[in-house]
Parts: structure tokens; C-alpha cells; sequence
């Protein structure tokens, strides 16, 4: 076997490897495999893209690199550092708007000295600098503290719906009393619509003692309705048994200890 692999090195110029000895070698890796030639590298990234006043978006910096005049006559100079809020076209003349941070520049087609700067080709009049980080860390930051202020107001609030519905109706029932029967005036009456008032607020603010109150108050128009019709007898029972049920339900009663505590 060993004379046939001489033969053949003799004949066909082979090495010991089975390659032709005037080839060359392909190159060996660190574990002895031919080495793999190394991928390209990735080309650079390529210069900002132009950037014309139509692609201009919400918080967007760019850097005045030539001073012109707009529209206005307002004169901006280069080297200024603006901030994009938002911008509109009108057709008539095309009319643009750039509302910066800084100032409003207002650009037209029809003047020859602005059609290259709306074009902005090659960024040659306003320079992209990229987004304002600092805005966009505040989007949406407003609702989530108004959202953060409201949850700490109904967890520190814990008064009932129905203590808010009754002592808004003992105001409002109060209040109107008051002027209603302010041309005949009458003093017990506008007594009884004043405690009325007096009950309904200090029940917003968790007074116990505005709660009976305002029972007994109700409980009184009960005894007084049984002097006139059945009907009005019937609506203040009706009343005075809902106030009850309400009132002096646990979690009322739980608000206005704390509240008093």
C-alpha cells in the first residue's frame, strides 16, 4: 500500500496531504481547519438624508446653517438651535408654517429665495440634530400625574357615593327653599331650609352629628306632611326611609367615625 502512494506521489507531483506540491496551501485555523475569510464589515452608515421642510415632525431639532428672511421679514440666523412643534400648509401662494419652540417662520413657493429652503436639499439650510429626548420623556407624563392625583384622591376620599348624593340634595333642597319663599318671607321657614343647608354641607365633611340632623329633618317633613295630603305623605316616608337606609348603612358609618375621629 505504502509502494502505491509513492507511485502515485511520483506521477501526479502529490504531497503527503493529496495536494499538488505546486499549489499552494489553503490556510490553516487554530484548530486546524482552513481558515474562513473573515466577513466584510457592514458598510457606514451614509450622511442624514435630506430632510425638506414637508418631512419636518413634532419635536424634531434642527440647526440653522444659513441666515435668510421669511415671509415676514423675519430675519433667522444661522447657528440657531430651533425646536419643531408642528407645521401646516396653505395652498394659496404655498404657504408654510414651521412653529418652533423659539419662533413661527412662515415659508412660500412663490418666492424664488425659498423654494430652496423648503427643498433643504442636502440639508443645506436646516440641519437635522434628531429628536428632543427631553420632550419626549414628558409625552404623556401630564395625564399619568393628573391619573396619579385622581387615584390618591378617591383612596384618600373615602366617602361614600350615597353621603355625597344626600348631602348635595339637602343643599340643593335647601338652597331652593331659601328662594323660593323669599318674597313671603317667613323666618321659621327659612330656618328649617337654612338647617337643611347646614346638614348637607357638614355631612360632605363628615360630621356625625350632621347625619342624625339631617334624619330628624327629614322625619319632621314626615310629621308635618301628615297634615296635608297622602301624596305628600307617601314621598317623604319614601324619602325618609331611603336617607335611613343609606345613613346609617356600615360604610357610612365607618366614614363618619373616621372623619370625626
Amino acid at each position: 500500500m505504502e509502494a502505491f502512494q509513492r507511485i502515485q506521489q511520483k506521477l501526479y507531483g502529490l504531497d503527503g496531504t493529496g495536494c499538488r506540491r505546486d499549489s499552494p496551501a489553503p490556510p490553516i485555523g487554530e484548530a486546524g481547519l482552513p481558515a474562513v475569510p473573515p466577513p466584510e464589515a457592514d458598510p457606514q452608515p451614509s450622511a442624514a438624508a435630506d430632510l425638506s421642510v414637508w418631512d419636518f415632525f413634532p419635536r424634531l431639532d434642527v440647526r440653522v446653517l444659513q441666515t435668510f428672511r421669511d415671509y415676514d421679514g423675519q430675519e433667522v440666523r444661522a447657528g440657531e438651535v430651533l425646536h419643531f412643534i408642528e407645521g401646516s400648509y396653505f395652498f394659496y401662494e404655498g404657504g408654510h408654517t414651521l412653529r418652533f419652540a423659539e419662533k413661527t417662520i412662515r415659508l412660500a413657493d412663490v418666492v424664488e429665495e425659498h423654494r430652496p429652503i423648503i427643498a433643504n436639499t442636502g440639508n443645506a439650510w436646516f440641519q437635522p440634530l434628531g429628536v428632543d429626548r427631553a420632550s419626549r420623556r414628558l409625552k404623556g407624563r401630564p395625564t399619568r400625574v393628573f391619573a396619579a392625583l385622581v387615584l390618591c384622591y378617591l383612596l384618600l376620599n373615602t366617602r361614600p357615593v350615597s353621603v355625597t348624593v344626600i348631602g348635595c340634595i339637602f343643599v340643593a333642597a335647601g338652597t331652593s327653599g331659601l328662594i323660593y319663599h323669599l318674597p313671603d318671607f317667613s323666618l321659621w321657614v327659612s330656618l328649617v331650609r337654612l338647617i337643611a343647608i347646614v346638614c348637607g354641607v357638614y355631612m360632605l365633611r363628615g360630621h356625625n352629628w350632621a347625619r342624625w340632623a339631617a334624619l330628624a329633618w327629614i322625619a319632621y317633613h314626615v310629621i308635618l306632611s301628615a297634615f296635608h295630603s297622602m301624596f305628600e305623605l307617601a314621598v317623604h316616608a319614601l324619602l325618609c326611609a331611603a336617607f335611613a337606609y343609606f345613613l346609617l348603612r356600615p360604610r357610612a358609618t365607618r366614614y363618619f367615625r373616621a372623619a370625626g375621629a
